[in-house]
């Protein structure tokens, strides 16, 4: 059974998360907005193929390579053997810091690709980049938007292993 203590130290972290992950959300909106206000605005150039085609490649190389690492690093912050080292190192309630620290840098990584998106339609003045890379990075965002029910479980299964000396200021 987890402790009151560390269920409202849960609950914190947990809102604090699912708001970083719906701000990280509305900025992918924000990037597509701000995308279309800037081809709007732009005039129209002609298209110089062999620079552009290039440049779409690497941008679009860069953010598959950004994409596959975030879902490799997900599986690899969240296994259980090392979420077991930190329990054993550090705690419980590390154990959630170590969930909310990792699901904010999954989130950092998956809005660099809509940012990706954003610098490509600005460079090539078409909005298909935009739109293309935001999915992509709307998709990374919902992955890996935490679930409450997960966390719980995670530390409810962890807790069962691990007996927590009260903190100091507490009285048993």
């Amino acid at each position: 059974m987890i402790s009151p203590d560390l269920t409202t130290h849960l609950s914190v972290r947990f809102r604090t998360v699912r708001l970083i992950t719906l701000s990280v959300l509305a900025s992918i909106l924000f990037y597509v907005f701000a995308a279309y206000l800037v081809l709007l605005s732009s005039p129209v150039e002609p298209a110089r193929p062999w620079q552009q085609h290039t440049l779409v490649r690497t941008f679009y190389g860069v953010a598959a390579v950004v994409s596959i690492g975030v879902i490799l690093a997900r599986r690899a912050f969240f296994s259980s053997s090392r979420l077991w080292r930190v329990v054993e190192s550090r705690g419980l309630k590390q154990l959630v810091d170590e969930l909310t620290s990792k699901t904010i840098i999954l989130l950092a990584l998956s809005d660099v690709v809509g940012l990706l998106g954003l610098v490509l339609s600005v460079l090539t003045k078409s909005f298909e980049p935009m739109w293309r890379l935001g999915a992509v990075s709307a998709l990374l965002i919902v992955v890996n938007m935490p679930r409450r029910s997960a966390w719980e479980r995670t530390v409810e299964d962890f807790s069962r292993y691990v007996y927590e000396e009260p903190d100091q200021g507490e009285q048993t």
